[in-house]
């Protein structure tokens, strides 16, 4: 689409604001691009859910932009059912699912998330009920089966998908009954079959009132993820109380500045004005008895952010005490609100600055407009053999304010050669074709077939050209590489790059220096290796060794 001519708070044309229109209607804004077109007509109306972009400065009627049209950078749009609860901290952002009695069945939410993002995934499922007291035997009641745990810090989201969740009820306690089950918290999509893609089962019923609830588990696919089950409920029998069982991920710490309990077992009742078995350390329902005849329900009050613990067993006595209730379960998805990438790069934070390096391609995903800088360099080129050296890759450096997906493709330095001529390198880019951003080095040319050195790639500063042969006269050393100077970044904080720089040439029958010919602009300047040509030729690290030894053998 072409821009709209309307340039908001943040400097950026409204089309790089807002989504482009695919259904819905809005009421005219009297911003009109030219034929006429109102807004109205060529932007996404707001879809009430998703996070609005910054106000633009052009209002209608006293209402922003942004509160009238989507925002083209919303990381998510929930398209039905209840709304997560949202948690920023730092660049992070975390959207809890909670079960919701309103649907006693299955609380189900959907999402499409509009940027391919990695996201972190909890889940626990809900904890099955403490059994009751019967007034009809000797024994209490067992406790409840804290839910199974799933806890993944990297799954990959396909853009436009719509996922479903839905976390899991705790399970209500009924009179003369033993543990119920709790139910499975989901995330799955319509195109993941009969299997969903994560599934935290709840903790499990049993039969008999001294019969305790089991952990529920994880699973992916359908296939059990180990050592993720909730803990077990605490047998009742004879009147003796047992505590509950520990779950195998009893606590999470997540990005988002939030601990998270999960899954313990809850304690078994015993007989009246006698404690109960204590919870296991998910922190399910505590105990029936000593004078809190009815089990405690998951989790206790004490203890924020618990999810999934079984409830305790209540009390034996003339009369039915019931088991505590199952904790809810939960899904929290997380994920970097700020910036997504993909390709593995290396980030390190320094002083508060994020530094991001690609060392091969991929790509980086602004959420919202950021000022960023840069720089880009390709790959060397190489030299040939007995030939000058490799030319350095080019640099390009900037600085730019934008959103969206930045393609970062990384150039490779030119292969080693047997032959006179050396290979060039590869050019690297960073591109935003939707919003024409283009930045790109070219790679360094490799040495030519006259001895020639390489000519240094192009950018906003040029590499350095590749060394001279030194010719084929004992002795003569090759000469040095051309060299960019060392890059330190603004700001610095500690960080600085030698790049672009030229191959050393290759000297024949001397002791000169010789770059590796694998990647000039890499390894130029680098002494492999120095001394008569036979000691040459049987140095292994040196390509110019390499060839020589012909002549020794």
């Amino acid at each position: 689409m072409s821009e709209t001519g309307y340039i908001a708070s943040n400097g950026l044309d409204l089309v790089y604001v807002f989504k482009n229109k695919t259904s819905g209607s809005n009421n005219s804004t009297y911003y009109n691009i030219p034929g006429s077109i109102d807004l109205s007509n060529i932007f996404q109306p707001y879809d009430g859910y998703s996070i609005k972009a910054q106000p633009t400065g052009f209002t209608v009627n006293g209402n922003d932009l942004c509160n009238i049209f989507q925002n083209i950078n919303a990381l998510y749009t929930i398209t039905s059912g209840p709304l997560p609860t949202e948690i920023n901290y730092n660049t992070y952002t975390g959207l809890v699912f909670n079960y919701s009695s309103t649907y006693p069945s299955q609380t189900l939410t959907t999402i499409v998330f509009n940027y391919p993002i990695n996201i972190g995934i909890l889940m626990v499922g809900g904890g099955s009920s403490g059994g009751s007291g019967y007034s009809i035997g000797p024994d209490p009641g067992a406790g409840g089966g804290g839910g199974g745990v799933v806890n993944i810090n990297s799954y990959l989201i396909t853009v436009g998908t719509t996922y479903y969740i839905s976390p899991g009820y705790g399970a209500l306690a009924t009179a003369n009954s033993a543990p119920n089950a709790g139910g499975s918290s989901l995330f799955y999509t319509v195109t993941s079959g009969p299997n969903y893609i994560y599934e935290a089962t709840g903790g499990t019923n049993s039969t008999g009132s001294f019969n305790p609830g089991l952990g529920g588990d994880g699973y992916y696919n359908n296939q059990l993820i180990p050592n993720t089950n909730g803990g077990s409920g605490g047998l009742s029998y004879g009147g003796n109380q047992q505590s509950g069982g520990n779950s195998n991920i009893p606590t999470v710490i997540l990005p988002i500045n939030q601990t998270y309990i999960l899954g313990g077992g809850g304690g078994s009742g015993n007989k009246a004005n006698t404690a109960g078995g204590a919870c296991g350390n998910g922190t399910g329902g505590i105990f029936g008895g000593s004078g809190s005849q009815t089990g405690q329900s998951a989790p206790p009050l004490s203890s924020p952010n618990s999810y999934g613990g079984g409830g305790g067993g209540g009390t034996y006595s003339s009369i039915s005490y019931l088991g505590g209730n199952g904790g809810n379960g939960v899904v929290v998805l997380w994920f970097n609100s700020t910036y997504t990438v993909t390709g593995n790069p290396i980030t390190q934070i320094i002083s508060g600055y994020t530094y991001i390096t690609f060392i091969t391609n991929g790509s980086i995903t602004f959420n919202t407009s950021k000022t960023f800088n840069y720089m880009i360099v390709g790959g060397g080129g190489s030299s040939g053999f007995i030939s000058g050296g490799g030319g350095g890759g080019g640099i390009s450096m900037g600085s730019y304010t934008g959103s969206g997906q930045y393609l970062a493709t990384i150039g490779t330095g030119g292969a080693s050669s047997t032959n006179v001529n050396g290979n060039d390198g590869s050019q690297s880019s960073l591109i935003n074709s939707s919003i024409s951003f283009s930045e790109i080095s070219t790679g360094g040319k490799g040495s030519s077939s006259d001895g020639a050195p390489g000519v240094g790639g192009t950018g906003t500063l040029n590499g350095g050209n590749g060394g001279t042969w030194g010719g084929a006269t004992t002795g003569i050393p090759g000469g040095n590489g051309g060299s960019i100077a060392n890059i330190t970044l603004t700001p610095s904080n500690g960080i600085t790059y030698s790049v672009g720089n030229g191959g050393g040439g290759v000297g024949a029958f001397g002791g000169g220096g010789s770059s590796s010919p694998q990647k000039g602009g890499d390894g130029g300047g680098t002494l492999v290796a120095e001394g008569t040509p036979q000691k040459v030729s049987e140095n292994e690290a040196s390509y110019t060794g390499h060839y020589l030894k012909r002549f020794f053998q």
